[in-house]
């Protein structure tokens, strides 16, 4: 009986083991040599093997290596000329697999380093109004973050210049509610939180930011001056030292 108890316990030991995840370190090494291409290749060996392909530090490892291959450029952008596009790709994959969430709070600082990217480009779109191109940048933030609440102002904005209207009102009803349920403390940068954190709240502010001001200013065309107001008094609270905000809130409140 003894014996047997103790066959038991080793066979339920080596389970334990088998079902523990394996650690990576071949990514991390690869990565850390800047061998991208064979990176690449090993991470997506893992996302095709059953007993790896649920985990998501492959995807990481897929979305730092392309990541890293549409910023150096070179021959190897070449050979991998939809580098960038798959780094969010993968970044999206790894974040719907990381069922805890641990993996994006351990590498905050690469998914926030992803999104200013795409906020640089948003920028440009907004700037230029080129609201035809915006929707694919709106869906690539939603990649990385799926709570981002500029994001849908944004659309907001987009759809009335785009003259569609029943979009223009839903994307601001569910900006609207998603504000109002918001977390303060997510806007609200605090030097007793970690510099990741914060430069991710900085990214949300970012973001929040240039959706707001152009939903403000669709309102004001729309002639929904009181609706324009209402939104800048409500996120005025979390730009008291940024220029831009404060230039626009004086344009459109005052």
């Amino acid at each position: 009986m003894k014996n047997i108890f103790l066959l038991l316990l080793f066979i339920g030991t080596l389970l334990n083991v088998n079902a523990q995840p394996p650690a990576y370190d071949d990514l991390v090494v690869l990565f850390a040599d800047g061998n991208y291409e064979k990176l690449l290749k090993k991470a997506e060996k893992y996302t095709q093997s059953d007993k790896t392909k649920k985990h998501a530090i492959p995807y990481l490892f897929l979305a730092k290596g392309n990541y890293e291959i549409a910023r150096e450029g070179g021959d190897l952008l070449e050979k991998y000329p939809k580098a960038g596009r798959d780094a969010l790709k993968y970044a999206g994959k790894c974040i719907s697999k990381d069922k805890d969430g641990t993996v994006y709070k351990d590498n905050l600082a690469f998914f926030t380093t992803l999104k200013n990217s795409i906020i640089e480009e948003i920028r440009n779109l907004v700037d230029t109004q080129e609201w035809s191109k915006i929707s694919g940048k709106l869906l690539a933030i939603q990649k990385v973050d799926k709570q981002d609440i500029g994001v849908h102002y944004l659309a907001a904005a987009k759809a009335y210049y785009t003259k569609d209207r029943k979009k223009f009102a839903s994307e601001a009803k569910l900006a609207n509610e998603m504000l109002k349920n918001a977390d303060p403390s997510k806007f609200t940068i605090n030097e007793d939180d970690d510099v990741d954190i914060n430069e991710k709240k900085k990214a949300d502010l970012e973001m929040l930011k240039i959706g707001v001001i152009a939903y403000a200013e669709a309102l004001i065309i729309a002639k929904q001056e009181q609706k324009a107001k209402d939104i800048m008094g409500k996120i005025a609270q979390w730009y008291e030292n940024d220029t831009e905000f404060k230039a626009k809130y004086d344009e459109i409140v005052n």
